[in-house]
């Protein structure tokens, strides 16, 4: 199963020098990045204090609606993993110790899903910085975010949402669209995101006419698909409602008629992250060998 990291342990500055001490002694490389991915339905937050960092580090709670951008590692030596356990602070009893593994599910670029292995800090560790407080902000020292931030930019990961959750807020982590069919400014669905700002832009992919249908649909593939990001309100309104016009239920459905997963957009102001649909039915259609909808 593959570990999702979100914080400090994507910062390879960070990760090296962890490894390197002497009570450690594995190779940093056996922690091998092999895509981002999104943690389904939890938030970042800053709700414990780290003596090492001098302030507050990153954890992950349940959180409806939301994500959370990761890395996805592979680790093949159990030693990777012994020492991942010892800088998350995880105890001999489970439960007991700072930080434990647990395994949720995350949502991969192509709109797949599967469950992946990440820590998240214990009841037990809440219960004793907090008592019978509500549990709230430990703000991060600058050098813990600036880790975090290093290691975002190192693996091209989504970044929005980061300096929100240090102070305590929340922000969509992606918060564009990327739309490459009938949602295009002056396509026949167009009109649902004009109030919303545009940018032309292009992704790796293949479109393909469906034919009949009227639309097309995205599928992975070595190709150029043109089309247009689109930023989207924050309260995630617009968005359930893309879902329902492209038959999206919820992810992982296998009744799915798109899946929702999430593309860098060039642009040409530079990168963006975005959601966007890929076709999940079974008749791929003629591809559109331009991989321009409006000109197919």
């Amino acid at each position: 199963m593959l570990y999702a990291g979100y914080g400090s342990n994507l910062d390879p500055v960070d990760w090296s020098d962890y490894c390197s001490r002497p009570a450690h002694g594995v190779d940093p490389a056996g922690l091998r990045p092999v895509t981002p991915c999104l943690l389904l339905d939890h938030r970042m937050t800053f709700n414990h204090r780290a003596s090492r960092w001098n302030g507050g580090a990153a954890n992950v709670l349940p959180s409806t609606g939301d994500v959370v951008p990761c890395m996805a590692f592979a680790i093949d030596d159990e030693a990777v993993w012994s020492v991942l356990d010892a800088k998350e602070g995880v105890g001999l009893v489970p439960g007991k110790g700072t930080y434990e593994r647990c395994e949720v599910p995350a949502l991969f670029p192509d709109g797949t899903v599967e469950t992946v292995i990440t820590y998240r800090l214990t009841e037990r560790k809440l219960t004793k910085e907090w008592g019978d407080s509500p549990v709230g902000l430990v703000p991060p020292s600058k050098a813990y975010l600036e880790a975090v931030t290093r290691g975002l930019a190192h693996h091209d990961l989504p970044n929005a949402h980061l300096l929100p959750a240090s102070e305590g807020r929340s922000a969509p982590a992606i918060q564009h669209v990327f739309v490459y069919g009938t949602l295009l400014d002056g396509e026949e669905r167009g009109g649902v995101l004009d109030a919303c700002e545009r940018r032309a832009a292009t992704v790796d992919g293949v479109l393909r006419d469906l034919g009949d249908r009227g639309y097309p649909g995205l599928m992975p593939g070595g190709g150029t698909v043109h089309g247009e990001v689109v930023r989207l309100p924050d309260d995630g309104v617009l968005l359930a409602r893309l879902d329902q016009i492209e038959g999206m239920h919820a992810h992982g459905a296998p009744n799915n008629l798109y899946r929702r997963g999430f593309v860098r957009a060039r642009t040409d102001d530079g990168p963006v992250w975005a959601w966007t649909y890929w076709w999940n039915g079974m008749d791929a259609g003629e591809a559109i060998v331009s991989g321009d909808w409006r000109t197919r």
